[in-house]
């Protein structure tokens, strides 16, 4: 078989399993990282989306939307707000009226533009009382990110003597760059009813990492698993190979030997007839 084929059985039996357990362990990493990925965007979305949606009517005013604010009220908010978003990793933000009017940015030249909630189908979802999310790449100054970082060191204006925390700030420089966020859109709600929406951009680049990590983790487990299967199968393929191949050349002489008895037996019955009979002989 070897020299009609040109490979071996054990080659042969080595190549085939090599194929199937390297396409089986593809299939099955690729399912795993897919469902591990899912499974840690969705909880990363919905634990987004509360996290925003608990601070309003609590912490945040909802008055924002409804009614135009004054400076020390704006200045407080922005305060507020930076402050318990960082938490988050939120590195910008915007909130807007019932018509799409943005009332308030960490940019505040945004703030009074106005976009269309018919051609903005994510702001006309959370207009509807819908949560949307998606991944997106935006330039963003990261030490919005940074938990005690305060609005008015990104506005450029006077450090300010403690933060909520009690501790002191300091005047840092501009971190600006691109960053991969979670954009996440969340209607804003008093009474039942939504008065306005909220999105979010929160940097998601060090759980991408965490994640990229656990599913390389996987994938090298997976294929050590499979190696592994592959020497053991292997193995006793060769093992029984061997063995089969030894009791058949012991099967091929016990035959040749037969073979050989049967034909003395025949010449020894021959000569003893011969001896009997001479004369007939």
């Amino acid at each position: 078989m070897a020299q009609r084929g040109g490979w071996s059985p054990v080659a042969r039996f080595s190549l085939a399993l090599a194929l199937v357990l390297a396409v089986t362990a593809l299939a099955l990493g690729g399912l795993t990282t897919f469902l591990i990925g899912r499974y840690v965007e969705d909880e990363t979305v919905t634990f987004t989306q509360d996290a925003v949606t608990g601070h309003f009517g609590t912490i945040f005013q909802n008055s924002v939307f409804q009614r135009d604010l004054t400076d020390a009220e704006e200045q407080s908010l922005e305060q507020t707000v930076v402050f318990h978003f960082s938490i988050y990793n939120v590195v910008a933000t915007r909130f807007y009226a019932p018509d799409g009017t943005i009332v308030f940015s960490y940019d505040d030249t945004e703030v009074g533009r106005r976009l269309d909630p018919i051609e903005n189908a994510s702001l006309g979802a959370a207009l509807a009382g819908q949560r949307v999310a998606t991944n997106r790449t935006i330039v963003a100054d990261v030490r919005f990110a940074k938990p005690g970082f305060t609005y008015a060191e990104a506005s450029g204006g006077p450090p300010a003597a403690d933060d909520h925390s009690g501790h002191g700030v300091t005047l840092s420089s501009p971190d600006v760059r691109s960053v991969q966020t979670l954009e996440t859109w969340v209607p804003v709600l008093s009474d039942g009813k939504v008065i306005g929406a909220v999105t979010v951009w929160r940097d998601v680049e060090a759980l991408n990492v965490a994640l990229w990590n656990m599913q390389a983790g996987i994938g090298l487990i997976i294929a050590a698993a499979a190696m592994l299967l592959w020497l053991i199968l292997r193995g006793v393929y060769v093992r029984s190979s061997t063995q089969i191949v030894s009791q058949a050349t012991a099967l091929r002489a016990a035959l040749a030997e037969n073979g050989r008895t049967y034909d003395a037996t025949l010449a020894a019955l021959s000569s003893a007839l011969d001896v009997r009979d001479t004369e007939t002989g």
